[in-house]
């Protein structure tokens, strides 16, 4: 009996995928990668053409971040609602196992594409991983998830005894804000719809002796002139600053405590 076209092309196929014609296997590998770079050279192209001369704070805390990352090395690492960001993926060349969760929709309010990363759909408010991990990073996040205590408290279930979690958001030593956009001299935000937390110092306490934590480090940005976070105008040049000067951003690495084990830092 013939054997019609489509079953042989898909004998033919899964005989490649399968790895029983590497040869094949190596030449489809390398057309798929020209096409999906064909299909991302316009992308690129149009980002490099709308690159403005603006400096955010990223620099601090990616720094922050990388800087500590670089003495602990953690084996497993889970990247919290990194959106379109590539840190996930720096993460991973630089030779860590990498696992990057983002809720995908109330912030971005549309279908989020990280064209850098697998970013898998998940909550940390509820979340369906259930691994344990050496080190968690949420790089300006928390400020946005409206459950922060259920956040943070996932966050440090899903840490390993000892293991630690780096977190960015907009900081004050006294005044807590639930949408800081809302108020009268927010210098920005007001048409967002999501909201930008400040937390203070009794937000940082109770987080910490519900999950058992512990400050290692911690580090202080002057991103505005004014008081809080918006207020007043943006800095060309984001400073680290003291804790006795003004700020309106902190970087924080927690370290989750475990009988007998003293931090690494």
């Amino acid at each position: 009996m013939p054997v019609r076209k489509h079953e042989f092309f898909f004998t033919f196929f899964k005989k490649v995928y399968y790895k029983e014609r590497p040869d094949m296997r190596k030449i489809f590998i390398r057309i798929y990668k020209k096409i999906v770079y064909l299909l991302l050279k316009p992308i690129l192209k149009r980002e490099y053409k709308a690159q403005k001369e603006f400096i955010n704070e990223r620099p601090l805390e990616y720094s922050f971040a990388l800087r500590h990352i670089s003495k602990i090395y953690p084996k497993k690492i889970l990247d919290i609602g990194p959106g379109k960001s590539s840190l996930p993926h720096l993460l991973y060349n630089c030779g860590f196992n990498v696992t990057s969760i983002d809720e995908m929709c109330g912030y971005w309010n549309k279908d989020l594409e990280n064209r850098h990363f697998l970013i898998i759909k998940d909550s940390i408010v509820n979340p369906k991983i259930r691994q344990g991990f050496d080190l968690i990073t949420c790089i300006s996040t928390l400020e946005h998830i409206p459950d922060h205590e259920s956040a943070v408290r996932n966050m440090f279930s899903l840490l390993k005894d000892g293991g630690y979690l780096i977190l960015t958001f907009p900081f004050n030593e006294q005044v807590y804000f639930y949408n800081i956009y809302d108020t009268d001299d927010a210098g920005y935000g007001k048409s967002h719809k999501y909201i930008c937390q400040v937390f203070s110092r009794n937000e940082l306490e109770e987080w910490l002796k519900e999950n058992n934590g512990e400050i290692i480090d911690q580090e202080y940005y002057n991103v505005f002139t004014g008081k809080y976070w918006t207020y007043g105008k943006r800095l060309e040049i984001p400073q680290t600053v003291s804790k006795n000067e003004t700020y309106q951003l902190t970087a924080l690495l927690l370290r989750k405590k475990s009988d007998g084990k003293k931090p690494a830092l």
